[in-house]
């Protein structure tokens, strides 16, 4: 299941029909006016991630295929500004939609980092070879696919699901790397939809 951070979990859409122009504070409101312990359970801040961060350069290691997109704000800040369009699983299908338009479908997109910090991608029928370093301290992993791409992201690993969350020039910057010039009308409506939304990261969750 996907781990959506700082973002009212899938219950919230069942349970509250907020109009597209209401803001997420509105729903903040309805909370809390209740027990603040039911927030904090359901919420997650890149900064707790960073905060909370347990992942080791051995916890990383191994052969991780995609299962579809991850979403993380940055502050709470982030999600009071928000529109209700972006509550979570909305969010979340919209993206899986559009990455599945370029081909990034489940178990498609494959990332296997070793421990002498080479990692390879396979996506589409073609293999990339690069090397990665992670940042303890920042949770960040650096990955360096020479020509093709160098970037960094947020990286959240709990049990055998593994979340790289990227600022969204980084993470269009992937997607162009990887994919092919048929897809940049489907890249253009990826990039709109990150435009429309600041103090987001976003990317791939990836299972062992």
């Amino acid at each position: 299941m996907k781990r959506i951070y700082l973002i009212l979990i899938g219950i919230l859409i069942a349970s509250v029909n907020l109009p597209a122009q209401n803001s997420l504070s509105n729903l903040f409101n309805k909370l809390t006016s209740g027990d603040n312990n039911t927030i904090n359970s359901v919420i997650n801040t890149v900064t707790d991630i960073i905060g909370n961060n347990k992942v080791t350069d051995d916890d990383i290691p191994g052969r991780w295929c995609y299962q579809g997109s991850a979403i993380a704000f940055e502050s709470e800040n982030a999600l009071n500004n928000a529109g209700g369009s972006i509550i979570g699983d909305q969010v979340s299908k919209k993206l899986d939609t559009y990455l599945a338009k370029i081909g990034l479908k489940e178990n498609t997109f494959v990332m296997t980092f070793s421990a002498d910090k080479s990692v390879s991608l396979q996506f589409a029928g073609k293999a990339y070879s690069g090397t990665w370093e992670y940042n303890q301290e920042k949770a960040e992993i650096r990955l360096n696919f020479a020509k093709l791409f160098k970037v960094n992201c947020l990286v959240d690993i709990k049990g055998t699901s593994m979340n790289l969350l990227f600022k969204a020039d980084a993470l269009l910057k992937v997607l162009k790397s990887i994919s092919s010039k048929s897809s940049n009308a489907t890249l253009k409506l990826i990039s709109s939809t990150l435009n429309s939304y600041t103090g987001m990261r976003v990317g791939f969750e990836l299972k062992k």
